[in-house]
């Protein structure tokens, strides 16, 4: 296996085992391109609206809010009859927006490093750098919420912080900062994916830029680059742990996407073991049939 592969592995490691030995939990998030920030989606639809204007930044997270609130309410008025019981809730409802790409001030992280790499190589193309981020959930939320602990979202109000106050339908102060949430498991992607998310507050920065930096500075996140060189690598470890798009999409669109790519690779398969019949002097005429 590649040695840069191997030396990525062994850093991961290292750094997982000096979280779990002050006590914290660690999640990653895996990104195609390493120039790609933490932003919401949200964020970045609210910086392609007002892009090449000039809005003031209480302009900005004014937008910010309103354009959470509406995509919110368009979003539950149409998929109330498509959700389980379990995912209709306020917070149910916000993690599906996140699973089907609307945009909302979630981002996904997951407890998996297997998963974080599979998202990292799914658009990752191989003359470019991938990053694999990793987070100490607990010292950010020491940041935010004065708690080293994972915050509990619970629509009643009950959870160990006020949830209810970073909804999207909610949202009014311009001081509320990022938090780590544990999640809903409310829908087979959540679970298979063994989701994390992190909330966004107010802030018009990403993550890494948030809290002055400090979370970058003081190790609570940590970006850990792959060169393209071990691209292949990450991909044939992937195949080899048996890791599929249907694995982390449990559902019709999971599912078509695996056999569509089982079936390009039993093309090209076919193709390497019966090279005669596509070769360029193979003109598809069988001279046994001929009269």
């Amino acid at each position: 296996m590649n040695p840069e592969f191997i030396s990525f592995l062994d850093q991961i490691e290292s750094i997982k085992a000096g979280l779990e030995a002050k006590g914290s939990t660690v999640w990653f998030r895996g990104i195609s391109q390493s120039a790609y920030n933490l932003s919401t989606t949200l964020q970045r639809e609210v910086n392609k609206l007002t892009e090449g204007i000039s809005v003031s930044d209480e302009e900005r997270n004014s937008l910010l809010r309103q354009y959470g609130k509406l995509i919110y309410w368009k979003f539950q008025s149409y998929a109330r009859s498509l959700l389980n019981s379990q995912e209709n809730t306020k917070y149910g409802i916000l993690f599906r927006m996140r699973h089907h790409g609307i945009p909302c001030n979630i981002m996904d992280w997951t407890e998996s490093l297997t998963c974080a790499l599979h998202f990292a190589q799914r658009a990752w193309k191989p003359d470019q750098e991938a990053a694999i981020y990793i987070l100490d959930p607990q010292a950010l939320n020491g940041f935010a919420l004065n708690r080293s602990e994972i915050a509990c979202i619970d629509d009643e109000g009950l959870g160990n912080f006020p949830s209810r106050l970073w909804h999207p339908v909610s949202i009014e102060s311009m001081n509320l900062p990022t938090v780590a949430v544990l999640p809903y498991h409310s829908n087979p992607r959540t679970i298979a994916q063994r989701a994390m998310f992190t909330l966004n507050g107010s802030s018009l920065l990403p993550l890494e830029d948030q809290f002055d930096g400090k979370l970058v500075k003081e190790n609570v996140l940590m970006k850990i680059l792959l060169p393209s060189s071990i691209c292949e690598s990450v991909r044939r470890y992937l195949r080899l742990s048996g890791v599929d798009e249907f694995n982390y999409f449990p559902d019709f669109e999971g599912l078509s996407h695996k056999i569509l790519l089982d079936l390009d690779n039993e093309r090209e398969t076919t193709r390497k073991q019966f090279p005669h019949l596509f070769s360029k002097g193979n003109t598809g005429a069988d001279s046994g049939n001929k009269a």
